[in-house]
């Protein structure tokens, strides 16, 4: 079902992006390109009139998210940031959802949470090399 078809039965859609390395044939290969369809999509989702999780980690993409907003004169109550509990957000990142008084991030609850969370550090070498970077990074 396309996002297009979602959207016309007022589904609501919580759009991610994820830091695995996915062939061309399926995924935008370039981050650059990754980000661009992303912040389209977001668009579409925050004019939708439908409550969305933005699920991104991505500090550009939250103040793009909150500039389109503002500039679409958008409810602040009317989208949610989302990051979940494998990822801590950087403290930059953290402090820009508090400031615009957001719903800053929403985590599974446990004990369902738990698996969900551990399933981040096993699931892909990828997603412990991702976190150990921008840990260092914060």
């Amino acid at each position: 079902m396309t996002s297009k078809k979602l959207l016309t039965e007022g589904i609501r859609i919580r759009l991610c992006k994820g830091a695995y390395k996915e062939s061309a044939e399926i995924a935008f290969a370039a981050k650059s390109e990754v980000d661009a369809n992303y912040v389209k999509l977001m668009k579409i989702l925050m004019k939708s009139g439908i409550y969305h999780g933005l699920a991104t980690h991505d500090e550009s993409i939250v103040q793009q998210a909150e500039a389109f907003a503002t500039g679409e004169k958008l409810s602040r109550d009317s989208f949610e940031f989302q990051m979940p509990l494998r990822h801590p957000p950087r403290p930059a990142t953290a402090f820009w959802c508090a400031r615009a008084a957001r719903p800053p991030f929403t985590f599974p609850s446990a004990p369902s949470g738990y698996p969900y969370f551990m399933s981040g550090w096993g699931a892909a070498g990828q997603t412990s090399l991702f976190i150990a970077r921008n840990l260092l990074r914060a």
